[in-house]
């Protein structure tokens, strides 16, 4: 892992945090609906 980090141009770290950003945050919206679905029924 710390190798693709060394490897990998600097400009692309942004864009890969910002990717796991996004999907942590779908994760949690799917998490935070399907909780409220669970309470509706």
């Amino acid at each position: 892992m710390s190798q693709f980090i060394s490897t990998t141009p600097l400009y692309f770290i942004p864009f890969v945090g910002l990717i796991n950003a996004i999907i942590f945050i779908k994760k949690l919206i799917v998490n935070i609906f399907s909780n409220f679905f669970a309470m509706l029924f």
